[in-house]
């Protein structure tokens, strides 16, 4: 919302003392209110203010935020139309509420839309400690900032701290959908609830008799094996999906995000993109073994997928067999034509402790980047299949191979194909022949 230019506006120590010293319109009026860069509308009828807004506030919440102001400037406006009742508060209620809660001096001093966003931001990566630190603050400065009450209470574990949260944020949100929803469908269940619970991450119903699936949104909150009904609601599984993949690419390494992707995706039957965001939770986090039986569990289920549509060539099916690395052993995958070039590249990575993976072809090569989640990729541009540029998107659009080094290896030197080469997403570019130690050297800077 932009702020409209005051004129004819008076300076009031509060909103109470600007109340006092105007008469009352006999019908509706309105004025907004101005603290700093901050900025407010009040609509009165006689003396009754019947709706309120701050910034993202509204209602009661709203109207406690602009009466706490100090030192503020007012200006009366036209009467706006089509104005709906939002504040359930009488004047009466809110001197007594603002003499037992007086707003504290630092009020109106920080940024809340700033810290909030902030600390919405830190939930959705799942760091609740900071988040809460952050949501602190902003309820230190502002009591009757519901949104900072709502997001609390999704973050904290005991039935009693999300019922007294949620409490407050439908007292002062008492016109918010979004609070109003969420006090409607979680009370009844925190009623018999035990003294901790968990939360739905698709749509933050707190979970009491099921906690492998949710009562409200019906997803499915681990991925497993066998059919499952398809009741969940898409329509909150892609907003949580569309929501996370935003927290995604600028926190790749997120294995709760990664993983809540991959149950978003499970939900909506998409198993291959289910799947790849499942191996980055397992490349991160590779001592969890509930991450990689659920790796198995999807990799079984896309084989059944695709063999039911026959979508997968007989040609490439021996890739499935690729060896395993070591535990702490990094993988390196050489996709390469060449059988020469192979076993010496082969042969010098070994020797340094690599676990190496080997593709003759571009299909082969991009199945094995699915199947061993490589540290890094070696990428021939001339194969017989396809060329390294094709195979290059379609290895960047796996979501845990987004953030994988990729080095080009060829023998051409012109530096259109280097600029293609770097254009597509490699990390660097070799031309062949190459002196093995200067191979290992490119790859030890990235590994």
């Amino acid at each position: 919302m932009s702020d409209p230019p005051l004129t004819s506006q008076k300076e009031a120590r509060s909103l109470f003392e600007y109340l006092q010293t105007v008469l009352p319109a006999p019908d509706n009026w309105s004025f907004e209110v101005v603290k700093n860069d901050r900025y407010g509308l009040l609509h009165l009828v006689g003396q009754d203010v019947v709706a309120a807004q701050c910034g993202p506030l509204v209602g009661n919440g709203a109207l406690l935020t602009l009466a706490g102001w100090q030192n503020l400037k007012v200006r009366r406006i036209a009467e706006k139309e089509g104005i709906r009742k939002n504040v359930s508060l009488s004047m009466a209620d809110i001197q007594a509420e603002l003499s037992r809660h007086p707003q504290p001096k630092e009020s109106g001093s920080i940024d809340e839309i700033a810290f909030l966003k902030q600390a919405i931001i830190m939930v959705y990566q799942f760091q609740y400690k900071e988040a809460a630190a952050k949501l602190a603050v902003v309820l230190r400065a502002n009591r009757y900032n519901y949104i900072a009450w709502l997001w609390y209470s999704r973050i904290v574990g005991k039935t009693e701290s999300i019922l007294k949260t949620l409490g407050e944020a439908q007292r002062w949100g008492n016109a918010d959908r979004e609070v109003l929803q969420e006090n409607k469908r979680n009370r009844g269940l925190l009623v018999a609830a035990p003294a901790t619970v968990k939360r739905c991450p698709i749509c933050w119903t707190v979970l009491v008799d099921n906690p492998a699936c949710c009562s409200y949104c019906k997803a499915q909150l681990k991925i497993h094996e066998g059919e499952f009904s398809k009741t969940a609601s898409q329509d909150y599984i892609e907003t949580a999906v569309t929501r996370l993949e935003k927290v995604q690419k600028f926190d790749p390494k997120n294995v709760h995000v990664a993983y809540c992707l991959a149950l978003g995706y499970f939900n909506l039957d998409k198993i291959e993109r289910a799947l790849g965001f499942l191996r980055v939770a397992a490349r991160y986090s590779p001592g969890v073994a509930s991450y990689q039986q659920a790796v198995h569990i999807l990799e079984t289920l896309l084989a059944r997928q695709e063999s039911a549509a026959s979508a997968r060539p007989a040609a490439i099916q021996p890739a499935r067999a690729a060896s395993l690395p070591k535990a702490g052993q990094k993988s390196i995958l050489v996709i390469e034509d060449s059988q020469t070039s192979r076993k010496v590249i082969s042969m010098v990575l070994t020797r340094e402790g690599y676990h190496v993976v080997e593709a003759s072809t571009g299909a082969d090569g991009i199945m094995l980047a699915g199947e061993v989640i490589p540290s890094l990729i070696l990428l021939d541009i001339m194969l017989p299949d396809m060329t390294g540029f094709d195979v290059l998107p379609r290895l960047k659009n796996m979501p845990h191979l987004q953030q994988v080094p990729v080095i080009m290896l060829t023998g051409k030197t012109g530096s259109a194909d280097r600029m293609l080469g770097i254009r597509a997403g490699s990390s660097e570019y070799l031309t062949k022949p190459f002196n093995p130690q200067k191979l290992i050297g490119i790859i030890k800077k990235y590994l």
